[in-house]
């Protein structure tokens, strides 16, 4: 993932259309919006949370996940009601196929492809703690765009995994 300081480009062909809002997100601003709303009280602080853009909520459709790639990382945002959003890492703990597709009811999110179940709130496994989806900080800005909250600490750890996966040289 690049750091957090870099602006990031929304690199899903279903997220924002780069030639212009759809009919549907009229409000929705261009993908190169590299922040979302405000920022944390502490931005000067190393691990301050800096929040970047997804997609238009309205192309999320109520009670369903989506795709969306920003960077090197994939998520799985979750439309649970009409005003909400949560967003999950894309990789189902079972097999690590996607989560995309998937379906919310309640308090829960239901993987498109063998029905486990996570928790909207911690994306926690009802039926074993010892299982879970890793949910992202969640925002939806003034003109309904989901935002996406990274931490500097965050990104940079993302960023060792990534490098470590990559070359191999991942001892966990």
């Amino acid at each position: 993932m690049p750091h957090p300081s870099e602006p990031m480009k929304n690199s899903e062909s279903s997220g924002p259309d780069p030639n212009g809002p759809s009919d549907a997100c009229e409000s929705s601003p261009p993908a190169e919006v590299s922040r979302c709303g405000e920022q944390s009280p502490r931005d000067h602080e190393p691990r301050a949370m800096m929040w970047f853009p997804l997609v238009p909520l309205c192309d999320v459709e109520i009670r369903r996940a989506k795709r969306v790639v920003l960077g090197k990382h994939t998520f799985c945002v979750v439309r649970p009601d009409e005003r909400t959003a949560v967003i999950f890492d894309d990789a189902c703990p079972h097999l690590g196929l996607s989560l995309a597709g998937g379906k919310s009811f309640d308090d829960r999110f239901v993987c498109p492809w063998h029905a486990w179940e996570f928790q909207l709130a911690d994306g926690r496994s009802p039926v074993t703690e010892t299982i879970a989806v890793r949910r992202w900080p969640t925002r939806v800005n003034r003109r309904g765009v989901v935002c996406v909250g990274v931490t500097r600490g965050t990104a940079d750890e993302q960023q060792d995994e990534d490098h470590a996966q990559t070359d191999g040289t991942n001892s966990r």
